[in-house]
Parts: C-alpha cells; sequence; structure tokens
C-alpha cells in the first residue's frame, strides 16, 4: 500500500511508455485535507464562482490538488475556463 496524501492512498504510478518508470511522490503532506473549495472573487469582494480541488498524484510523481471546469461573470454570464495545479513543493521524485 502507498503513502496516505489529501485523504487519499496512493499507489506507485507505472508508465510503461515513461524512461522514468515508476513515479512515487518524494514528499508528501499526511496533514492536507482532500480537497480545497477555491472561491474566486474580485478585489472588491464579488464571488465569481467556487471550484473544488481533488487531491491526487499527478502523472510526474508530484502530489497536490487539481481542479477545472468553467465560471462566469455574473455581471453578463461571459464564460471562463478554469485549470489549477496546486502542487506540493519538494513533492516530485
Amino acid at each position: 500500500m502507498g503513502p496516505k496524501v489529501c485523504g487519499k492512498t496512493f499507489h506507485p504510478v507505472n508508465f510503461t511508455d515513461s524512461p522514468r518508470g515508476i513515479f512515487m511522490a518524494k514528499k508528501i503532506d499526511a496533514d492536507a485535507p482532500p480537497s480545497l473549495i477555491i472561491e474566486f472573487k474580485t478585489p472588491t469582494g464579488e464571488v465569481w464562482s467556487t471550484l473544488t480541488a481533488d487531491g491526487r498524484q499527478f502523472s510526474t510523481g508530484s502530489v497536490g490538488f487539481y481542479a477545472n471546469g468553467k465560471i462566469k461573470n455574473p455581471k453578463n454570464g461571459m464564460p471562463y475556463q478554469v485549470g489549477i495545479n496546486i502542487i506540493l513543493v519538494g513533492s516530485k521524485e
């Protein structure tokens, strides 16, 4: 069984096409929550939207959080696409 990070147990990820082979996070944060709520707001405090970033192990071996989705400008409905990687510094092998 692999290390527990962000409330989930991770196992080595085997990438057969990768010259590096098997990846495992070098550093983990056992106190990290399983997910983060990310709030998008303007400098004046107007909330546009929220996204949930779930804990994950990335294909590079790093661990952290990932979220993607669309948010809208509440004044005119114009959509924005959002992609966020939140990486634990030093977790990559």
